[in-house]
């Protein structure tokens, strides 16, 4: 296991109720699977290719810009990134914030 893989196991905690079919939980700790996956990539791209806002993180990683949203949010909650002072123009030519990784 990566470096990043361990420190994103938090990411995206299982939503099923206890009382739901089998099916749902097993479905949950796949979406679990795949945002800490996701969020271990952002992670590790911040940390080897330095600074980038989300757009231009979703571009590197081949990934739609929500999916990189998400993990954004999830990362920054847990002290592993932060926001910088800058912006840099995303898809739609609107200011987005540069998120580093926090050594």
């Amino acid at each position: 296991m990566t470096t990043e893989a361990s420190q994103v196991d938090w990411v995206a905690h299982v939503h099923a109720r206890v009382d739901d079919p089998g099916t749902s939980h097993t479905g949950a700790q796949s979406v679990k699977r795949r945002a800490q996956y996701i969020a271990a990539r952002v992670l590790r791209s911040l940390k080897v290719h330095g600074p980038a806002n989300f757009s231009a993180l979703a571009d590197r990683l081949h990934l739609e810009p929500s999916q990189v949203w998400r993990r954004l949010s999830d990362l920054k909650n847990q002290g592993l990134i932060e926001p910088t002072n800058e912006t840099a123009p995303g898809l739609s030519g609107r200011p987005q914030t540069i998120w580093r990784a926090k050594s």
